[in-house]
């Protein structure tokens, strides 16, 4: 409270100096500024710091007049030391009821209500000062209208030129401090004090400097867009400084017929300045916000795009693994589905499949084709003395050997038990049939190593059924060697049997053309 009254007393002596016909109204009221202020920074505890200030300053001042007697100069002093505080309480009450912030200048919205107070609460000084000169006889209602006008303008300039300056100053900087920054400030601080000094300082002849006193604010801009409302503000302060002590001096474009007009003109500039500077500042600090959430949103949008990228990601590699595992069990359903589960061989569907577009082949082509039914000799003695376990392992083994007999383009497949077919495509002879059948007889005969013994199979008996002479259909090629197969079991086993179809009619059992195993043969 003792330096806001200390500071508001050392104030208001500079703008007394100035006051309008030995009266206390004055142009340059830089106290408004202070009061407001104070009180926006530190909050209402600190009134009566302003009261003080005030009371001091128009008690010295009143005290100087000898017109009256003490009591009526005291109540004025008084009445008026009221006004002045009670004004910048009205503005800081309508700050935090209409712009609710500490830093009124963050948006444009902000900063024109501030711009409303600080036309508005000047009135409540103006007016009680008014009427406590008027009533002490200090001045006479002939300087009633000029002296309200006096005050209310020096009031409104001094919150408009100097609150914002104190409230930035009393904030954060919002400026980095580098070299190069610190050189720029340097280079408008050199442009904008010469280009005062030459407006209003009398360093060009008035007749000159009449249109120009706006040429100051190119400067101003600059720091508005370089800087920040600390700069900007203070820049305003010091063009308002050399603009007041120049007309004071007798320079300048704003000089009229009296001191006191000049400084009106010259308020009137500083204030429109300020209200400039101020939106401009205002828009600026808006737009670096908008900005700065522009990036954060970005930022957010980012990482949110980043994790949900990996999270689609996850759900990617997730469903490929699932569609692979999918497709894996697909794969083994239609593979189990055409497929011996013990040996792996091809199954009656499959063959039948493989024997239609085989057909077709050989249709289209002229060629033969056939089909050989194979059941082995001597498995079930094996598949009793060892167990299901070996005589599985013992099919699984000649299943590799009957792959290994044939052609890649032949086609082995297990019926069941011990029961076996190969398909032969694209034969160029039926004889081809009896050849192949003869190297399966060799492959049968091999011993089988099981459980670390050799054990040989007593043979296979083979049925043989050609395309197109015996069927043109799976099912009649299959019923054909089957029949074939069961002729040579009856004619002594381990041998191939050729199905014959001219004797079908004559014998319960087929007569067939017979050749055993190559030992038989021989």
């Amino acid at each position: 409270m003792l330096v806001v009254a200390v500071m508001y007393v050392g104030s208001a002596h500079i703008g007394l100096r100035m006051a309008f016909e030995q009266t206390n109204a004055t142009a340059v009221w830089i106290p408004s500024g202070i009061a407001l202020a104070s009180l926006v920074l530190f909050g209402l505890r600190v009134w009566p710091g302003i009261l003080l200030g005030a009371a001091a300053t128009n008690a010295l001042y009143f005290a100087g007049q000898t017109a009256q007697g003490p009591a009526p100069l005291l109540a004025s002093a008084l009445v008026t030391s009221a006004g002045n505080t009670l004004e910048a309480v009205a503005g800081y009450v309508l700050l935090a009821r209409f712009v609710r912030s500490s830093h009124p200048f963050d948006n444009v919205r902000a900063t024109f209500r501030f711009v409303a107070v600080a036309a508005a609460v000047p009135v409540i000084a103006a007016s009680t000062g008014v009427i406590a000169l008027v009533a002490s006889g200090v001045a006479g209602w002939r300087l009633a209208s000029t002296s309200w006008l006096t005050w209310w303008l020096g009031d409104a300039s001094g919150i408009l030129v100097y609150a914002p300056m104190l409230l930035s100053w009393a904030g954060p900087s919002r400026v980095r401090w580098t070299l190069p920054r610190i050189a720029e400030a340097a280079i408008i601080l050199l442009s904008l004090m010469p280009t005062g000094f030459v407006l209003f300082g009398g360093w060009l002849a008035e007749r000159y400097t009449y249109s120009l006193p706006y040429l100051v604010m190119p400067l101003l801009l600059w720091v508005v867009f370089r800087f920040g409302l600390r700069e900007a503000s203070t820049a305003v302060a010091l063009v308002s400084a050399v603009a007041i002590w120049g007309t004071v001096r007798g320079h300048g474009p704003f000089l009229a017929e009296s001191l006191n007009e000049s400084l009106l003109l010259v308020q009137f500039f500083a204030s429109t300045v300020a209200v400039t500077v101020l939106a401009l500042s205002a828009a600026v600090a808006e737009r670096d916000g908008l900005l700065e959430q522009l990036r954060e949103i970005n930022r957010t949008l980012e990482d949110r795009i980043a994790a949900r990228t990996s999270e689609l990601a996850s759900i990617n590699q997730a469903l490929t693994v699932e569609i692979r595992q999918r497709s894996a069990a697909e794969e083994l359903i239609k593979h189990l589905a055409n497929h011996d589960t013990l040996t792996g061989l091809a199954n009656r569907r499959l063959t039948e499949e493989l024997f239609e577009s085989s057909e077709a082949m050989a249709r289209r082509h002229g060629n033969y084709m056939a089909l050989l039914f194979l059941d082995l000799d001597g498995f079930k003695p094996i598949n009793d003395k060892f167990g299901h376990g070996t005589g599985d392992e013992l099919l699984r083994k000649l299943a590799e050997r009957l792959i290994g007999t044939v052609r890649e383009s032949d086609h082995v497949a297990r019926f069941g038990g011990d029961e076996f077919i190969v398909l032969l495509p694209e034969l160029a002879s039926p004889d081809d049939a009896t050849r192949v059948a003869e190297k399966i007889l060799r492959a049968v005969a091999e011993p089988f190593l099981l459980r670390g013994e050799s054990t040989a199979l007593a043979g296979a008996s083979i049925g043989i059924a050609i395309y197109p002479h015996d069927g043109r259909d799976f099912a009649t090629l299959v019923q054909c060697a089957d029949t074939a197969m069961y002729r040579a079991k009856a004619q002594g086993k381990n041998r191939w049997v050729r199905y014959q179809r001219e004797a079908r009619e004559h014998f319960p059992l087929p007569l067939m053309a017979t050749v055993r195993s190559p030992d038989s043969s021989r």
